[in-house]
């Protein structure tokens, strides 16, 4: 990370990904184990080992949390930069909404399909999160890109389930 004229980034950097670190915690709390919907769906043949899926869930959220803390620590020098700034938040926080409501109806409440449409609005807003923050924010681009991709696989995964392969 770079710094400018006096601008130090690690107090938003540190504070977005306990926020979001904290958030994951509490959703998965609130929730409940995804163990007995995994076991429903047959997933354990599928999916990597359990641990594994909750550690990228929550270093996933947490990355989002950095991208956002980063994002609003840097200093604006004129309106390009501050509307990309809010276009990229606002579509972040699309994805991140969209991704909790796809981890509580499918682990709370065990509704496959509107679950995976969710997902899939969760990876086109992270998508378009990314496009918007790609010339102003690259770090913060590239983060979001990050978790947008392991959204895009969750999302595979789920149309495998769902599909019975």
């Amino acid at each position: 990370m770079r710094k400018r004229r006096g601008y130090d980034p690690k107090p938003g950097v540190l504070t977005g990904g306990g926020v979001g670190l904290a958030a994951a915690l509490c959703l998965a709390a609130a929730v409940g184990s995804p163990l007995p919907v995994l076991r429903l769906l047959n997933a354990p043949a599928l999916l990597p080992p359990l641990w594994i899926m909750g550690l990228l869930w929550l270093g996933a959220l947490t990355l989002a949390g950095i991208a956002t803390g980063y994002a609003l620590a840097c200093p604006t020098e004129g309106g390009e930069r501050e509307t990309a700034r809010w276009r990229g938040m606002t579509l972040l926080v699309l994805q991140v909404t969209f991704a909790f409501a796809w981890y509580s109806l499918l682990f709370g409440s065990f509704l496959l399909l509107p679950s995976w449409v969710c997902l899939l609005a969760a990876v086109g807003a992270g998508g378009l999160c990314a496009w918007a923050w790609g010339g102003t924010y690259r770090l913060s681009a590239l983060a979001i890109a990050a978790v947008t991709l392991w959204l895009l696989l969750l999302s595979l995964l789920q149309l495998a389930l769902m599909l019975g392969c």
